[in-house]
């Protein structure tokens, strides 16, 4: 496993990685920051970077702040420089080349909610996670959500959810795949054209880390054989497990708090995780660990396995 990161990137809270393979970048929020992030991936799929192809990459960061706003989800759109972002009161279009930020969709109970993980189903709709914002914390009015972005409804899908997190559909789309954090369980539905059923417990978290007081999973990412592999935040963990549930392995990283991990790279057997600072509310004191390298961003070669893309909004919507 990797001891050294993928891209030593000094962050609070860095979360939401996404892919993008129509110009090969990796890109990633740091919630608390209001930032995202976008670096051009090597064309090429070694188990290692070489030294000049790590170079490039950070030659390649770019950051785009946006002042007073918690960005928690990025979502792709069909031009690679305009983006859709779950921020503090809704979904917002953001223009990468001019810096433009505009809601376009709002949340109910906005001054109290946040955007964490969303996702885009295989009917273009957005489903986006809601939770208490950081000065809140988590609250009762914390749900899943359904944006139809073609008449821009909102309603709620799930409420009262602490920590709404990752959230995926299979490669055949008929089952969604949500993480209920502080449930510590990754729940499996029926879907079919937007509406879900049969709720059941795929992923018992607390069974497969008896001996950790609260091992939240958190962002997820499948794989198109159905295999899960999970953040667990606290644990210093990514979880995989097969395509019935089943534990695998577990790789283990120098950085206590795992966020989240998607796949990524020009084929699509790599697997990027981020993580977030020990010290994430004290900005002045980050990086003070030095045994915890939580904040960067870190790159696993996933031998036999290939990732899902996550799919792109139309930028009509």
């Amino acid at each position: 496993m990797p001891t050294e990161p993928f891209l030593n990137y000094n962050g609070r809270l860095s979360e939401g990685p996404t892919y993008n393979p129509s110009n090969n970048t990796l890109l990633w929020v740091d919630i608390i920051a209001g930032k995202f992030h976008r670096v051009r991936l090597p064309a090429t799929s070694a188990d290692n970077y070489t030294s000049q192809e790590k170079k490039q990459v950070e030659q390649s960061h770019e950051e785009f702040v946006i002042p007073d706003e918690y960005i928690g989800v990025i979502y792709l759109t069909d031009d690679d420089d305009v983006v859709y972002l779950g921020g503090k009161r809704g979904i917002a279009k953001y223009v990468l080349t001019t810096g433009e930020f505009k809601y376009k969709w709002l949340f109910p109970n906005g001054s109290k909610l946040r955007s964490n993980d969303g996702n885009v189903d295989p009917e273009g709709n957005i489903w986006q996670g809601v939770m208490g914002s950081f000065d809140y914390g988590p609250i009762e009015e914390g749900a899943l959500l359904k944006i139809d972005t073609k008449t821009d409804e909102v309603t709620t899908v799930i409420p009262n959810v602490l920590i709404s997190n990752g959230i995926n559909w299979s490669h055949d789309g008929r089952t969604l795949y949500w993480t209920s954090s502080l449930d510590l369980k990754i729940y499996a539905f029926d879907y079919h054209e937007g509406e879900i059923s049969n709720k059941r417990v795929f992923i018992d978290i607390r069974a497969v880390y008896p001996d950790v007081e609260s091992p939240e999973p958190d962002g997820f990412t499948l794989s198109e054989s159905g295999d899960l592999f999970t953040a667990v935040w606290s644990t210093g963990t990514v979880a995989h497990f097969n395509a019935e549930g089943t534990l695998v392995e577990k790789f283990t990283l120098p950085a206590q708090r795992i966020s989240a991990c998607t796949f990524g790279g020009i084929n699509m057997d790599e697997l990027f995780i981020t993580t977030a600072n020990l010290q994430l509310e004290d900005p002045a004191r980050l990086g003070e660990n030095v045994q915890d390298l939580g904040g960067s961003i870190f790159r696993i070669k996933v031998k036999g396995q290939r990732g899902l893309l996550r799919p792109k909004l139309k930028l009509s919507a």
